[in-house]
């Protein structure tokens, strides 16, 4: 009886396992990576590391594709969020930095490479993946390399399903020729923008809140509107974008100044089907959230691929509007304008 028992409870551990198989039971990329990305923290943390850099991760055979890249780009997000006493070179100023150097990311896939590039940007710690397709998943191996002495301080595998375009990016964009440039050259058409249709890059509002500008870095007596909105690329090309300056408008603002966060300071490599979440402030702003509960978002995108650079407008409409109901000026929105408490 006890026997049977036993073996009923094997067979339940046995199905809960394979169940867990199942796309319901995994867990998406992006937890995959937020774990790898607490563990490798801890363990460069242990090794008393305390700066570092993530470069774009390779297939077995040392070569750049779409996937590494992209993977490189969300686990240094993921660091950058898990990291308490050790910080991260963000990966859109290290290709500037490389850039201007006239060096490219493609230099640097070893840990013998790690010297050299450590003492460049001033960090002791390199961050280099491979990525190896298994079936319906991607084996994901991470190693940490000190600047100092050349010798791996921390390791971390994670596997993840290739499911949501995973799968695809990998045979995208083998060997770039320039960091963060997406696919090859010789991949592409003669003229990129042949790719790109009014649909190829989507995007969607969330919110516009309207505060005073001295929130934004503007004047105390000048309002302004701050847009949250996600942009997609569902245009089948990576690209480097960045959004063209003077080119942004919230509703009937006209604005004269603003900032831009979320792709970085020079820009960023936006894969095929990647999502960024940008914040966009501007002012002046005089748009009144107690009669006006929705306005249309416009800007430009300047788009990067290899040599090729060129401007893409993008808007979306009907973005929801709300006043921040106070600041830490002093400052209350009454009946449509901002007045002192």
């Amino acid at each position: 009886m006890r026997y049977l028992l036993r073996l009923r409870d094997m067979l339940i551990t046995l199905a809960v396992a394979i169940s867990c198989i199942s796309v319901a039971c995994a867990q998406t990329y992006e937890e995959t990576l937020k774990g790898a990305a607490t563990n490798l923290v801890s363990k460069l943390e242990a090794a008393n590391q305390h700066s570092g850099t993530v470069i774009d991760f390779t297939d077995l055979q040392g070569a750049s594709n779409e996937l590494g890249r992209f993977l490189a780009q969300e686990l240094s997000d993921q660091l950058v969020s898990a990291g308490k006493t050790i910080s991260f070179v963000d990966r859109a100023n290290l290709q500037t930095l490389l850039r201007e150097n006239k060096l490219s990311m493609e230099g640097f896939v070893s840990p013998e490479s790690a010297k050299k590039l450590g003492n460049l940007i001033g960090i002791d710690t390199v961050i280099f993946g491979t990525t190896t397709p298994l079936g319906e998943r991607i084996r994901l191996s991470l190693r940490a390399v000190s600047v100092e002495t050349g010798r791996i301080v921390a390791t971390q595998s994670v596997t993840l399903l290739a499911a949501g375009g995973l799968g695809d990016m990998y045979t995208h964009g083998v060997a770039a020729t320039s960091p963060g440039s997406g696919p090859s050259q010789a991949a592409q058409p003669a003229d990129v923008r042949t790719r790109f249709r009014g649909d190829s890059l989507r995007l969607s509002g969330k919110e516009v809140v309207l505060s005073k500008a001295t929130n934004c870095g503007g004047a105390d007596y000048e309002n302004c509107a701050t847009a949250t909105v996600v942009l997609e690329n569902l245009s089948g090309v990576g690209f480097d974008g960045s959004i063209v300056k003077g080119s942004t408008s919230i509703g009937s603002c006209n604005l004269r100044q603003g900032t831009i966060s979320g792709l970085g300071s020079s820009g960023r490599y936006i894969p095929v089907g990647g999502k960024v979440t940008l914040t966009i402030s501007g002012w002046p702003c005089d748009i009144d959230s107690a009669a006006v509960k929705s306005v249309d978002v416009t800007t430009s995108m300047a788009i990067k691929i290899g040599e090729q650079v060129f401007d893409m407008p993008i808007s979306t409409s009907n973005v929801p509007v709300r006043a921040a109901k106070s600041d830490h000026h002093g400052y209350e929105f009454i009946d449509g304008t901002y007045q002192w408490r």
